[in-house]
């Protein structure tokens, strides 16, 4: 039995292709689920004009930095508890930027065929 990398807020966790070897396909990041989650509140929270997105904003660059380095699996996860942190019933906060991050990481993994479903719950 294959074990998941991450751990995701959903519990599901993410199962991406790993060279033990090179230590390339994923990384964890950089921050631990409890202060992501406590990240995406403090902003999702905030009045729109006051959300502070800089500590988000770093880890999406560690994302990109990850992606570029054969990583892709950090997308999949932050992308998975982006899509967790919005609340039901409330004006979505996090729809643009976890499409964005799990279309690529979805295309960099070769599992194309989730993009539409991706799309159709994110419109």
């Amino acid at each position: 039995m294959r074990r998941t990398q991450g751990t995701t807020f959903n519990g599901l966790g993410v199962l991406v292709p790993y060279d033990k070897h090179t230590e390339v396909g994923y990384r964890e990041l950089p921050v631990s689920s409890k202060a992501l989650r406590g990240i995406l509140d403090k902003i999702r929270d905030a009045p729109p004009a006051k959300r502070d997105t800089s500590k988000l904003d770093e880890i999406f660059t560690w994302t990109n930095i990850g992606n570029d380095e054969g990583d892709f699996g950090m997308g999949l996860e932050l992308g998975q508890d982006l899509f967790c942190a919005d609340k039901p019933g409330v004006s979505p906060v996090f729809t643009k930027p976890l499409t964005t991050i799990l279309r690529n990481a979805y295309n960099l993994l070769g599992r194309k065929a989730f993009v539409p479903v991706l799309e159709s719950h994110t419109q």
